[in-house]
């Protein structure tokens, strides 16, 4: 069994956008953000957004979801370019997201790319299990959970606007 958890350290909430599912067919990370707690219940946390150039198109079905076409990371930096803020905001926190294999699934892909070792989390809590363990709700996605939780989302679908509801669900839950 697990020790207890420490909710006063370092929390990195976490969701990317991509260009489609799979890391495994070439998929890739177009927006990444990140809700770095110094605990829980921080009141002024790091907030970290940023577009991402995949170097490949997006697929106009991806567009669909997020918003973020090829015009919008035309001239971003790459992941490559980022791979260092990421891994500073990541180091020495709980990892966080709401579908926590599908993030972290990503970020470890994108890291491979570059021959880097992804950072090792303290651990890692998928809101979305914790949600499905906790309620009988239909569906336990992060915006039918953010109606049931009357949590404040707007701009579902973009990064942080989902990292930021995923901190406030993990809060509450």
């Amino acid at each position: 069994m697990s020790p207890p958890m420490d909710w006063r350290q370092p929390i990195a909430v976490v969701d990317l956008e991509t260009t489609g599912l799979k890391p495994a067919n070439g998929e890739r990370v177009i927006e990444v953000a990140i809700v770095r707690l110094d605990g829980l219940h921080d009141a002024h946390p790091v907030r970290y957004s940023r577009l991402v150039n995949p170097g490949r198109p997006i697929p106009a079905s991806s567009t669909r979801i997020h918003g973020i076409d090829d015009t919008m990371v035309m001239g971003e930096p790459t992941f490559a370019e980022v791979a260092d803020d990421i891994s500073q905001l990541l180091d020495g926190a709980v990892f966080v997201a709401h579908n926590a294999p599908f993030d972290r699934g990503f970020l470890e892909a994108e890291y491979r790319r570059l021959g880097q070792t992804p950072p090792e989390p303290t651990a890692v809590i998928d809101t979305l299990k914790v949600a499905r363990t906790l309620f009988a709700f239909p569906s336990c996605a992060l915006g039918s959970l953010a109606t049931r939780m009357q949590l404040n989302l707007i701009d579902h679908h973009r990064a942080l606007a989902d990292a930021d509801a995923t901190a406030d669900a993990l809060r509450r839950m």
